[in-house]
């Protein structure tokens, strides 16, 4: 026999080997499992392991009678015990901490995160029976019968049910039944070309209900402030035959004359200093001022009349309609300096006998005027730093009497390394911000308003930063940007800033960077004076704002300008650079794109996706983009097997990266970035997670000094990937996170051997130094 035949049934020896052991360890943990899970269930009782539905009738097709099973196979109460690979988890869990008399801490943990057994007692199969039944008949299955009972064994309940449907009931015609000489049945009558009962359709009560709502929306936009959906009847006539309903929509005699005219606004006031306990009565107009049509109460002038108009979306002589409703409250909210926003409605004495009058009345509880702020922040990094920041901000959220905000804030932090090889190079940084936020667009010689649930904002900002990188640099760093932020909707967010101006230069650069710079001139990029003179904008979109565990895509993009109109206007000096002021400012475009794909699985099972993508183009002043505007790869929130900004540009790698006591932050024009992580929810606290993440930086241009660093055709096969897993403490305000990777694929080694899974050794100490990477972070990664 040939050796090289031996060695491979060798292999396949060991592989079977290997597989049975894992086949007869999976299998001792679920006899395990099985065995353990009714170990508290108490004597005579059994464990509830759920309910099985199943639909008998020979007049129903497949298709029905699986609609059917489809609807009803999660109605039968209580729910069972949750299960993960069909494994009770929480109930093991629950179980491993004993009885509940057992007030131990280690049992008091363990009934906390697990989940008591769900027992077979606590289930009533007359109350499930009398439920399927009723569902049945609600859509449209008028003759159905639902019958139960439970099977015990080996200390497991298991509870059955049978239905029996019989033919569904669809809809025949439907008939809106009201005198259309009244402007209340004559707006009904008008709303039904587009009703939600539909001959043919099976009956269904969902629909009905929806259809009465439906009915009440429109008549609210038209002004019928006091009519409501049950002020409608719907009835179904079961008597037309062949399982057929006629259905006949009609107004219920007993409907108030309030409800049958429609409303218009008569005047409105605002009492925008309105306090809760006030003792006076609210209807006082004592000290009213009328303004552009609205009574301004304020006796003590905190708000200038000039606000409301643009924010109210209700006028004197409008016809009432809950949109205009809801967005002038919205609006109000938004603003952010009333604590308690609310109104109410009250017939006026002007109304007529056709067309009634509402006064409408807004109370405003202001919040605090003025407030200070303290916030300590800290974080660790992927590169071993330890980090805080200690914030103070002062706030004045009614500057100048029209809703106006000041914030003013300082700074100060500092990211230490406590052992590694860069020990001692330590940061530091101090700075201050001052932000001026007006509640419109302030456009020169133009008038700009929204008509949405959201207040524009034009922001004036300021802000002064200086870092400190001890034993090598520090930074000085002055930044203006005077822009826009306003909402279409709930979902999307705009910013523009037309002017953004930053200026950047180092000082006190010490010998020991300078005699670096000589050996690896790729340093001086980071030292660099930036000049950056231009515009950006961004577009946001993100559909789970109110829906944290649903599915929806995100996505955001980012357009940033610079130097292109000064370009444009500047002539080149003697030297060939553009220069304002004697600086040489940055000329570039770039682009960003952070797409991101959310799909909830199960209730507790969601898979999260993003791709980033951005694209800096250098021009004219700039062969790369400045350092501060460079794309960054690697570190917590990226991909968390490699170091914070240790990854790239390209193929290239920095011979001291490894031995260093310190090496520059690899940035690059280019970035492209792909993560996928499937995340489970054990419970409302603790959550794990599995990823993959993948990407890489380049630059533009070619760089001498960086060889395999520029962007070309191969840049998949340059891609860094590494994997991981996760453990998250989710503690509603604040989420605690806990990454463990190791690299996958590294770039940086020749082609073929990039892929490092065949050197995976736990068992050595350098292996692990090297990689496993330990990520602790706040917040999910995206």
């Amino acid at each position: 026999m040939q050796p090289n035949h031996l060695h491979r049934l060798h292999k396949q020896t060991r592989y079977r080997m290997k597989k049975n052991k894992i086949t007869i360890l999976l299998s001792s943990v679920l006899i395990l499992s099985a065995c353990n899970a009714t170990k508290l269930v108490p004597k005579g009782d059994a464990l509830y392991t759920g309910a099985t539905v199943k639909v008998e009738d020979s007049t129903l097709s497949k298709k029905e009678k699986n609609k059917v099973h489809d609807l009803t196979e999660h109605l039968p109460r209580p729910v069972p015990n949750s299960k993960f690979l069909g494994i009770p988890i929480k109930l093991l869990l629950y179980n491993f901490g004993g009885k509940a008399e057992n007030k131990n801490f280690i049992s008091k943990f363990f009934h906390k995160i697990g989940q008591p057994p769900v027992l077979l007692s606590s289930v009533n199969v007359d109350y499930n029976e009398k439920l399927l039944q009723n569902f049945q008949q609600n859509i449209g299955y008028f003759n159905a019968e639902a019958a139960g009972d439970t099977i015990v064994k080996n200390k497991k309940g298991h509870a059955y049910y049978t239905l029996a449907p019989g033919p569904v009931y669809t809809i025949d015609s439907v008939f809106f039944e009201m005198d259309s000489s009244r402007s209340l049945g004559k707006a009904i009558l008008e709303t039904q070309s587009k009703t939600l009962l539909k001959s043919g359709d099976p009956f269904n009560l969902e629909v009905v209900k929806g259809e009465r709502s439906r009915i009440d929306a429109i008549l609210k936009e038209k002004g019928y402030y006091f009519f409501s959906p049950e002020l409608m009847i719907v009835n179904a006539d079961s008597t037309v035959g062949n399982h057929q309903v006629n259905m006949h929509l009609l107004i219920k005699e007993a409907t108030p004359n309030e409800a049958k005219k429609p409303y218009i606004i008569d005047n409105v006031y605002i009492y925008p200093n309105y306090r809760l306990n006030a003792n006076k009565r609210d209807t006082s107009h004592i000290n009213q001022q009328l303004y552009e049509g609205y009574y301004i109460i304020d006796p003590a002038k905190k708000f200038k009349p000039k606000l409301f108009p643009r924010i109210m979306r209700f006028d004197s002589g409008d016809v009432y309609n809950r949109t205009d409703h809801n967005l002038t409250l919205s609006r109000l909210i938004n603003l952010d300096v009333f604590k308690f926003v609310k109104n109410r409605f009250e017939v006026s004495p002007n109304e007529e006998s056709d067309t009634g009058r509402l006064n409408t009345f807004y109370y405003l509880t202001p919040q605090p005027k003025k407030s200070l702020r303290l916030e300590l922040n800290g974080n660790t990094k992927s590169n071993n730093y330890v980090g805080s920041l200690i914030k103070f901000t002062f706030s004045n959220r009614n500057t100048f009497r029209a809703a106006e905000r000041l914030d003013i804030s300082a700074h100060v932090g500092s990211e230490v390394q406590y052992s590694g090889a860069q020990r001692g190079f330590n940061s530091y940084q101090l700075g201050g911000s001052v932000k001026f936020s007006i509640p419109r667009f302030v456009v020169p010689f133009f008038q700009f308003n929204t008509s949405n649930a959201f207040v524009p904002k034009s922001i004036i900002h300021l802000s002064y930063d200086l870092l400190n990188r001890q034993k090598l640099y520090t930074l000085n760093s002055l930044k203006g940007e005077l822009g826009y932020s306003w909402k279409p909707n709930l979902k999307v967010t705009q910013e523009f800033n037309p002017i953004s101006i930053q200026y950047v230069r180092a000082i006190n650069i010490t010998q020991l960077y300078r005699d670096s710079i000589l050996t690896d001139p790729i340093l001086q990029h980071a030292i660099d004076t930036q000049f950056v003179v231009g515009s950006n904008y961004s577009y946001t979109i993100d559909p789970l704002v109110n829906d944290p565990y649903g599915t929806g895509i995100y996505f955001n993009g980012l357009v940033d300008l610079s130097g292109n109109i000064a370009g444009a206007i500047v002539k080149k000096g003697a030297d060939g650079y553009k220069k304002i002021a004697g600086a040489s400012f940055a000329q570039y475009l770039k682009t960003q794109l952070d797409l991101r794909y959310y799909k909830a699985l199960t209730p507790k099972l969601r898979l999260a996706n993003r791709i980033v993508t951005g694209l800096g183009y250098p021009y004219g002043n700039s062969r790369q983009l400045p350092f501060i505007k460079q794309f960054f790869i690697g570190g917590n929130n990226s991909l968390r097997a490699f170091r914070s900004r240790s990854i790239g540009p390209g193929i290239y790698r920095d011979p001291k990266a490894d031995s260093s006591a310190f090496f520059p932050d690899q940035s690059g024009d280019i970035k492209l970035e792909l993560n996928t992580e499937l995340r489970y929810r054990i419970n409302n606290i603790l959550e794990t997670a599995f990823f993959i993440d993948a990407g890489n930086i380049w630059l533009y241009n070619k760089d001498n000094n960086r060889p395999g660093a520029e962007f070309n055709k191969n840049f998949l096969s340059q891609l860094a990937i590494g994997t991981g897993v996760g453990l998250r403490l989710n503690f509603t305000i604040l989420l605690l996170r806990i990454d463990v990777a190791t690299p996958v694929r590294k770039p940086w080694l020749p082609a073929g051997q990039r892929f490092v899974l065949d050197q995976i050794n736990f068992g050595s100490k350098e292996w692990r130094r090297q990689n496993i990477v330990l990520n602790l972070a706040i917040g999910y990664p995206f």
